[in-house]
């Protein structure tokens, strides 16, 4: 992760992506690795991997943990989308009565990257 500099406080920032996921087998317990591109200080890939995050396939049926560790890798594609969709205009068909209780696609984003960022 990397630090960014937001007015007093330091704020952590994702490692880049993309994320790729691999599989071993060691026979006696399969995992999964989510991994990206180590950062150096300077905020520029060093081009070595960075585990970003493991799953072992212990407690949840194989099925179920592949899709969630590829849910986990497809994250920095799906803010830079959600950020895409959060610069656009409310929808048409949107009927809110107030910004905070739409529901259209845009609102739904800027609530996902808020997720995102530790920022709710």
């Amino acid at each position: 992760m990397t630090p960014a500099q937001t007015g007093d406080e330091t704020m952590t920032e994702p490692t880049p992506g993309p994320w790729e996921l691999t599989e071993t087998d060691d026979g006696k317990t399969p995992e999964l690795w989510i991994s990206g591109l180590e950062i150096d200080s300077d905020s520029a890939p060093t081009g070595w991997p960075q585990q970003i995050c493991q799953m072992a396939r212990l407690t949840k049926a194989e099925d179920e943990v592949r899709a969630n560790a590829h849910l986990i890798a497809a994250a920095p594609d799906l803010l830079a989308a959600c950020e895409h969709a959060a610069r656009s205009e409310h929808h048409p068909a949107c009927e809110h009565t107030h910004p905070s209780k739409c529901s259209c696609h845009v609102e739904k984003a800027r609530a996902a990257i808020a997720r995102a960022k530790m920022e709710e």
